[in-house]
């Protein structure tokens, strides 16, 4: 992927400002406690996407990217999906989707993940206190 010069500056500007105006601050105001702050909004993000690809299978560049895990013990709680969690070595390759979408899977709470539907599931992830407490 080639950038242009400045593009990344850009975008970061364009995300600091967002940060401002959704947090209601002055435009002065330093941004990184800001992004900081909106840093659940990403886990929200990423909980919603992984369980879009895990029940449509699309996009398929992304389903391609995570695994169901395949117990070879009866469990407890079979209705609730496991996704299979890659070793990694350093921080920059923890930041991939593949993952960092089990690590947020696994965060939240039984009840998020045995949802029906995309609006169950939403309904119950916003429900959640769990969600949004671990910044």
């Amino acid at each position: 992927m080639t950038h242009q010069p400045g593009t990344i500056q850009k975008l970061q500007r364009v995300q600091k400002n967002a940060a401002r105006i959704v947090l209601q601050v002055s435009r002065r105001s330093h941004a990184k406690p800001l992004l900081q702050q909106l840093h659940w909004l990403h886990r929200i993000k990423l909980s919603v996407l992984t369980y879009k690809v895990r029940s449509t299978s699309t996009p398929v560049c992304l389903h391609c990217r995570i695994a169901e895990c395949v117990c070879s013990r009866t469990l407890r709680s079979p209705a609730i999906p496991l996704l299979e969690q890659p070793l990694t070595k350093t921080y920059f390759s923890r930041r991939a989707f593949r993952f960092s979408a089990p690590s947020v899977w696994y965060s939240l709470p039984q009840t998020v993940l045995i949802s029906d539907s995309l609006s169950v599931f939403k309904y119950r992830l916003f429900c959640s206190n769990q969600a949004f407490t671990e910044l």
